[in-house]
């Protein structure tokens, strides 16, 4: 049964996750969080004759970073315009739907077969 009388401090909440969220970024970047004498991951091998291994082209965290907001950006572009052009015949919830069904299915395609 639930405490219809419960309360949850909603905003002291979010500050403290953010907070958390801070300290452990911050232990991160500064290798604080770092556990000593942790073995290395093995290199990946191949097990079937058929796989592939990429190697990393470079560029690191900026480089996804600015990868992700380029295709933040265009989605949001995209859903945006279409949402717009099947306004003009459809409620606001199912071109809604449409539009974000649409964009979503377009950049899983093109993410290609590793996405999922």
């Amino acid at each position: 049964m639930e405490d219809a009388g419960s309360r949850v401090r909603l905003w002291s909440t979010i500050v403290g996750d953010i907070r958390g969220l801070a300290r452990v970024a911050q232990a991160t970047i500064s290798g604080a969080a770092r556990v000593p004498d942790m073995p290395q991951r093995p290199a990946p091998r191949r097990v079937h004759p058929d796989v592939v291994l990429f190697e990393r082209a470079g560029g690191g965290l900026l480089w996804q970073l600015v990868a992700f907001g380029v295709i933040g950006l265009a989605s949001t572009a995209a859903n945006a315009v279409l949402y717009m052009l099947l306004r003009s015949w459809a409620p606001p919830l199912v071109a809604n739907l449409i539009a974000l069904k649409y964009v979503g299915d377009s950049r899983l395609f093109a993410a290609g077969p590793f996405s999922i």
